[in-house]
């Protein structure tokens, strides 16, 4: 019913490929910061401006990592070591980033 409701008033939600893509980014900040072996609170501590809370709500999908600044988005990329901070929008597995600490 609250579905049928929001339909009829115009309200749309997240389409399948954005609920998608939102997983995918999720799943990548928190694949690169395990392969670095990192808490969330330690991911946070090398982001200025970044707090653990926000760190997790990207890794769950409560937040949009795609609607986070470009500055923030290279700050996240910095701290984890990727030199593109498009990597974040690709999955891991797919990446050829090295991520190896240097």
């Amino acid at each position: 019913m609250a579905s049928e409701t929001a339909s009829a008033i115009g309200i749309i939600g997240p389409t399948g490929l954005e609920i998608a893509r939102w997983a995918m980014v999720d799943n990548c900040i928190r694949e690169y910061r395990v392969k670095r072996g990192w808490t969330q609170q330690q991911l946070a501590d090398k982001v200025d401006g970044v707090n653990q809370p926000r760190i997790a709500a990207w890794e769950t999908g409560i937040r949009d990592f795609g609607d986070t600044s470009l500055n923030v988005a290279i700050k996240v990329a910095n701290a984890l070591r990727l030199s593109n901070p498009r990597r974040l929008l690709e999955a891991p597995s797919e990446s050829k980033e090295n991520t190896s600490e240097s």
